[in-house]
């Protein structure tokens, strides 16, 4: 044999080897724990490091003995062995109600079942001045929608994914909880249980409601799988409402993976830049003098100034309660059982205006009057300044 030839099976030697040894190093972090899980399902013998490090010698031993006469191919042995331990990382949602997996061979969830069908559904989040309306535990869906409210619902159709590396595929769902006139996203994984039933395997992510902390996403635009088993998700740091522009929230997409006891973040920014789609309301009041009138009524004239310290033109809203409720009020107000609600003139980024509220009512208002002004579309950067309260004088 040449020195050619020889320097050529070593080659395919080491090429060989390092096939059965790459999967015994494990890289760093949550990425790896994904590659981890589905190389065990994928590979469930594969070589010992001891058999790995005899498949080197014994070849290149052979190798260095031999001189002129020929040599036989190298035989690639087989052997079990346990997989790295996997990396601790823990899992971005709760599973929710789960039953035994099926076979890896089972077929997929048909799309159709899954929006007709009885799903394993885990609490959604709670907010402290709105319950949730959104159903847990079985929960049954008809076209899509559960509930006899349907505040629950499907967004889209549900995409198929291998997300652990067995062959079999899963099914990605994109659900809606609606609260007030916004709500919550949360994109959820189901697969078949031994018995043919449907499983939660666990939630890849749930939105944010009425929080805005540049962290944690409040809207779901859109989500892919790809073929290694990953679930792309482009996520927004705002919900936009009431018939406002989806341009007012950013877009990033986030790449996820299963780690073997749930979802996790593997790629993609992790925070929000900040945002400069925003209004940055503040009111500012003087003392309101309410005069009793000849009718019995009282009357007063509030005058009210709002500055938009945002990069946002804005749409104010002014919200008025007095001590003793109002009985009527100028401008363009609607009256709520007490508070008086205002729409006020567009205010550009960096300008204000200044507003004259006439207001009536029926009882002595002595006393402090809360003004709060906001936004009903864009988000407000700063909301602890949006609220005021004024000295109400009776004379």
């Amino acid at each position: 044999m040449s020195e050619f030839e020889r320097d050529d099976l070593v080659g395919a030697v080491l090429t060989d080897v390092s096939r059965e040894v790459s999967g015994h190093i494990r890289p760093l972090g949550a990425q790896a724990a994904v590659r981890t899980v589905r190389r065990r399902r994928r590979q469930r013998t594969v070589a010992g490091g001891v058999l790995a490090a005899a498949l080197i010698i014994a070849p290149l031993t052979g190798l260095a003995l031999a001189n002129n006469g020929p040599n036989p191919s190298p035989t690639v042995g087989t052997g079990t062995s346990t997989s790295p331990s996997m990396v601790d990382v823990p899992p971005q949602g709760s599973p929710g109600p789960s039953g035994p997996p099926a076979s890896s061979d089972a077929p997929a969830i048909p799309a159709s079942e899954l929006r007709n069908g009885t799903l394993p559904i885990a609490a959604w989040p709670t907010y402290p001045s709105t319950p949730t309306r959104c159903e847990t535990g079985q929960v049954k869906f008809t076209d899509g929608k559960a509930g006899s409210d349907e505040y629950l619902w499907m967004e889209g159709q549900p995409l198929q994914v291998d997300i652990d590396g067995d062959g079999g595929k899963e099914s990605v769902v994109h659900l809606y909880c609606r609260m007030a006139q916004t709500g919550y996203s949360r994109v959820v994984v189901f697969d078949r249980t031994a018995d043919g039933g449907i499983r939660n395997v666990g939630t890849v992510l749930t939105t944010v409601w009425a929080k805005d902390d540049g962290k944690e996403p409040a809207k779901i635009w859109e989500i892919q799988v790809t073929d290694n088993g990953q679930i792309r998700i482009d996520v927004g740091d705002y919900e936009v409402c009431c018939g406002g522009d989806p341009n007012l929230s950013q877009h990033q997409w986030r790449t996820y993976g299963w780690n073997g006891t749930g979802f996790v973040q593997i790629g993609g920014p992790w925070t929000f830049p900040p945002n400069l789609n925003r209004v940055e309301l503040s009111p500012t009041a003087g003392e309101l003098t309410m005069v009793r009138q000849p009718d019995g009524q009282w009357r007063g004239t509030l005058r009210v100034t709002v500055r938009n310290a945002g990069q946002l033109r804005a749409n104010p809203i002014l919200y008025v309660r007095l001590p003793a409720g109002i009985m009527t009020a100028s401008l363009d107000c609607a009256l709520l059982n007490g508070p008086a609600q205002c729409s006020l003139p567009a205010v550009e980024a960096g300008a204000s205006t200044t507003v004259d509220l006439v207001l009536t009512t029926t009882a002595n208002p002595a006393g402090q009057a809360e003004i709060r002004v906001y936004d009903n579309v864009a988000r407000d950067s700063k909301e602890d300044n949006n609220t005021v309260t004024v000295t109400v004088k009776a004379s």
